[in-house]
């Protein structure tokens, strides 16, 4: 973003091709202001094994300019990547 945003949240949107390779199982994210300092997330936990719209919900709302989404771990360990069809925020009011 090209200034520092107030956020309550993310949203992740699994592939929707039928075709779950890829789905994201555990995940962190990870907020910066200069896209170099990470620090710890602001978020962790686990998708569930569908292809809805996962929303993330920060524990309080955060000012931020960069965001990062790491994908801990995938549905099928033989396969480890990850993707992903749609990373949206959720502005906070």
């Amino acid at each position: 973003m090209t200034r520092p945003v107030k956020l309550a949240g993310i949203t992740c949107l699994p592939r929707q091709d039928g075709n779950p390779n890829g789905w994201i199982k555990e995940y962190a994210v990870f907020a910066s202001n200069d896209g170099k300092d990470w620090g710890a997330p602001v978020a962790a936990g686990a998708f569930a094994r569908n292809d809805n719209l996962h929303p993330v919900k920060f524990a309080a709302p955060i000012a931020t300019r960069y965001l990062k989404l790491v994908a801990k771990s995938s549905f099928d360990p033989s396969k480890p990547f990850a993707s992903v069809a749609e990373l949206d925020i959720i502005p906070a009011k």
